[in-house]
């Protein structure tokens, strides 16, 4: 459990809900012990104050801007500049992502969409509405959660190499994950057409 992540989060919401409404989202998660049942129980109640909230575009905004993942960013961010680059098709500009292994989820395509899936991740201590998620703080969740949190992994962590390839206007579009009962996690990618495809 990242406490310096979720303490970000809290003080964005706090400045624009008020400090009863973080409360209530977050409770005292400094003292939460890092074991699974802990963790899941204040999941679940985290997942339902973002609801509570009434305000998801707001709260989609910031899971994303506060997302904590940077796994192979500067990685991920070059190769997909660089197949962009090189492409003359959109279906070459896939390939070549594909070929890279750094953008290897993407499975399916159409049109000028690329589909992001994540395959399950395998965690036999995994909740039963956790189970292949990618998280470490919702892979031990027990009930299914909105979509709102999961925002954070979708467009942010997997978004944030093509935001900063191609700007902040990109079109990245959550579509279902494991902890709202899909399979796989599944992220839309609208990339831009180049002049030569």
């Amino acid at each position: 459990m990242d406490k310096n992540w979720i303490s970000r989060l809290a003080n964005d919401i706090e400045r624009k809900h008020g400090k009863e409404m973080r409360d209530h989202i977050f409770g005292d998660f400094e003292n939460i012990k890092n074991t699974h049942k802990p963790t899941a129980a204040w999941f679940a109640n985290f997942t339902k104050g973002l609801d509570e909230l009434n305000d998801r575009k707001f709260a989609i905004e910031v899971l994303i801007k506060q997302c904590p993942c940077t796994w192979k960013e500067a990685e991920r961010e070059k190769s997909i500049r660089e197949s962009y680059e090189k492409s003359n098709s959109f279906e070459e500009f896939v390939l070549l992502c594909d070929k890279t292994g750094v953008v290897s989820q993407i499975i399916e395509y159409e049109d000028n969409i690329i589909y992001l899936l994540k395959k399950p991740r395998n965690k036999k201590t995994a909740g039963k509405c956790g189970k292949g998620c990618h998280c470490s703080l919702a892979s031990h969740t027990e009930v299914y959660a909105s979509d709102l949190f999961c925002h954070c992994c979708t467009v942010g962590f997997d978004g944030r190499p093509f935001r900063k390839v191609f700007g902040d206007d990109i079109r990245i579009e959550f579509i279902e994950s494991f902890i709202t009962n899909g399979n796989p996690c599944k992220t839309a990618v609208y990339i831009p057409k180049k002049v030569n495809w």
